[in-house]
């Protein structure tokens, strides 16, 4: 979420684009357009549009995936040196409140930080800021799922059916994997795949095994 990657600038064609499509009433969108010629105004717009958008960083939630489960390095960045334990879930996380919805996405990966016309951008300028990253991050095959106002909260329940697989590490402890299958137990959680990733001994890749 670079700020970086929005321009709050406007000029005088700008202003009467968005004045024309925007949310005010025929009655007042000349008046408001004889304020926006001013550069001041202007400047003390954007700087409103700023606020909005930091408000926004603050406000919103993020839950980021993966598409894979078998990148080494995800396994040495995120789960202790292949010593953890990567869950599988559904893409669609489903949760017990009917009142928050989250937008559901694959990151778009890019080389350098093009800054995006809030006003000519329109409504996508929220999901350009909330899914652009940098291209070398790209290994991660991210997917986001995205609360715009998750109102304080920092958790949130998921269904027990949006658990589906479950992989332990090429280093992840017998303790701790009869630990994680005690708790998916008496949690009464059914996946579908149980399994623990080995090193492929013809590649530098990693390969899931089922449980013995």
């Amino acid at each position: 979420m670079h700020e970086a990657l929005i321009d709050f600038s406007m000029n005088e064609e700008q202003a009467v684009i968005w004045i024309k499509n925007a949310d005010i009433p025929d009655s007042k969108k000349a008046e408001f357009l004889n304020k926006l010629i001013d550069p001041e105004f202007r400047k003390e717009l954007a700087g409103y549009r700023r606020q909005t958008i930091t408000g926004l960083r603050n406000d919103c939630g993020i839950c980021c995936f993966s598409q894979k489960y078998d990148q080494p390095l995800m396994w040495s960045h995120y789960a202790k040196k292949h010593s953890g334990v990567c869950l599988g879930f559904n893409i669609h996380p489903v949760i017990h409140s009917p009142e928050i919805e989250f937008i559901v996405h694959p990151v778009n990966y890019v080389n350098s930080i093009t800054a995006a016309n809030y006003y000519e951008y329109g409504e996508g300028i929220v999901q350009y800021l909330l899914l652009t990253k940098s291209q070398i991050w790209a290994y991660e095959e991210e997917v986001r799922a995205v609360i715009i106002d998750r109102k304080g909260q920092t958790f949130f329940n998921f269904d027990q059916k949006c658990l589906t697989d479950v992989y332990y590490g090429c280093k992840t402890s017998t303790q701790d994997i009869e630990a994680v299958e005690k708790l998916l137990q008496e949690k009464g959680y059914i996946t579908d795949k149980r399994q623990r990733m080995v090193i492929d001994e013809s590649t530098f890749s990693i390969k899931p095994i089922n449980l013995s």
